[in-house]
């Protein structure tokens, strides 16, 4: 994806964390940065002139020394001895072709942390989707994302860690640690029934009990059982997964597909719609907290090889699937 976003893009746009003006009570006086993203000096994209031509977006200088000039700017001598680390795993910008107002979007994914001695406490977590529509959507994305990367850090200067001790192996393994937080990826014994949204899944908290007509679910009906007994079937727009007789599947493109857990990760195989170009995929990955979203070009769909993102339950395509050729009718 890089390599194509790459001979395309006709300027590089520089982000930078804006200082602050004023002055906030603060707990802590340092910040290290722990930064997961495989390409740092990548953040996306973002469309530019009249002919929507793809533009890469890089940090002006490394997102780490933005935030310690970010912290620097907002505490003064009556600052805490507190010690902050801030772990990156998702600073991404994109833009939807052909939309008018345009159309942008800013991911960001990190966790806070007050270092104790020789361990880490939590003090918050964000998992955050701006969009933003506008006449000059670069512009406003660019304010917005300074905002959220400010805002959580300026906001968090004065809140006390919380909850469980981390050490340094915790940290640097956080995909797995935190997947061990999670039910859906610790249990053995899925819970039977529907599941509207990627929380109530993760959780594994079903929103509704089900019938199914016939011994495929795909075959018959999927019907939540409501009050009295009374049956309705289920509008698959609606659904992002559900649990039968123990397996769980999700829902992709108007069909149930079983999902197979390896290395603590969730695969299916499955149809979602065939983006032409990689950033279509970014777009979609970014804005996706349902299957729906995978359709908001309108496009054809194709089957994929996919994995679940542990975060947001997006539907990330891996590689488009092999089909066997049939022989003899078979």
């Amino acid at each position: 994806m890089l390599s194509y976003l790459n001979l395309y893009a006709q300027k590089v746009y520089k982000f930078e964390l804006e200082p602050a003006n004023t002055k906030t009570k603060s707990l802590y006086n340092s910040i290290a940065i722990v930064d997961f993203r495989h390409d740092t000096t990548y953040m996306g994209f973002v469309l530019t002139g009249l002919s929507d031509r793809y533009s890469q977006v890089s940090p002006a200088v490394p997102i780490s020394k933005q935030y310690q000039t970010l912290l620097s700017s907002v505490i003064d001598s009556t600052a805490g001895k507190g010690k902050l680390l801030l772990l990156i795993t998702r600073l991404l910008f994109a833009e939807r072709e052909n939309t008018f107002p345009q159309e942008g979007y800013f991911n960001m994914r990190a966790n806070l942390y007050a270092k104790i001695a020789n361990h880490y406490q939590k003090i918050r977590t964000i998992d955050t989707v701006v969009k933003i529509t506008s006449i000059n959507a670069t512009k406003a994305l660019f304010k917005a994302a300074d905002d959220v990367m400010a805002d959580f850090l300026v906001k968090n200067l004065s809140v006390e860690p919380s909850g469980p001790i981390y050490l340094s192996y915790d940290l640097l393994n956080i995909f797995t640690t935190e997947k061990s937080e999670t039910v859906l990826y610790t249990t053995f014994d899925y819970a039977n029934g529907l599941y509207y949204t990627y929380k109530s899944f993760k959780n594994q908290t079903p929103d509704k009990q089900i019938v199914v007509d016939s011994a495929d679910i795909n075959s018959g009906a999927v019907r939540t059982i409501e009050g009295d007994g009374v049956t309705s079937k289920v509008k698959t727009n609606d659904v992002y997964a559900l649990v039968y007789k123990g397996h769980p599947y999700v829902m992709s493109a108007g069909h149930y597909y079983p999902l197979t857990k390896k290395d603590n990760t969730f695969f299916f195989t499955g149809k979602a719609s065939y983006f032409l170009f990689p950033e279509d995929q970014l777009v979609a990955e970014i804005v996706a907290g349902s299957p729906k979203y995978y359709f908001f070009l309108n496009g054809p769909t194709a089957t994929f090889e996919m994995m679940l993102d542990y975060k947001s339950g997006a539907f990330i395509r891996i590689k488009k699937a092999t089909m066997v050729k049939k022989q003899d009718g078979k």
